[in-house]
């Protein structure tokens, strides 16, 4: 490959690569209210008062969720359509009865599950199926 056709390549992957890349401003408009997108990959929801999980943006990719100290006391069906790359997820210190067959679904990615200090008082049967790469409950 002759030089003006690797700077070509390189010059379209550049282009390519700031395309797809989300700018500091657009970290704000996908990060979910009442929650921080402090780091890149990081979700913030401590303490915000949230009854649900609040929709996000598929096209921001979150690793770490963190919703420790809310009010919720329930996960429905496709809560966490908006979150398929989330490796952690920390639920502490919430009103959860109960993990429902569903109440995982979507977290396909998912090794760490912080769900302590809650009120659960029922497990239904397959409910951690749904993730097969868990690794610490």
């Amino acid at each position: 490959m002759d030089l003006v056709t690797r700077l070509v390549c390189v010059l379209l992957l550049l282009a390519l690569l700031l395309a797809v890349a989300p700018s500091p401003g657009v970290a704000k408009e996908l990060c979910p209210q009442p929650c921080h997108c402090p780091r890149r990959g990081r979700l913030d929801c401590r303490h915000a008062g949230l009854a649900t999980v609040p929709p996000g943006s598929r096209h921001w990719p979150l690793a770490v969720l963190d919703f420790t100290g809310n009010s919720i006391a329930a996960v429905g069906k496709k809560a966490w359509k908006h979150y398929p790359w989330t490796e952690t997820l920390v639920l502490r210190d919430n009103e959860l009865r109960a993990v429902k067959s569903h109440s995982l679904e979507g977290l396909f990615l998912l090794k760490h599950l912080d769900l302590s200090c809650n009120e659960i008082v029922s497990i239904e049967e397959r409910a951690f199926e749904p993730l097969p790469f868990l690794k610490l409950l």
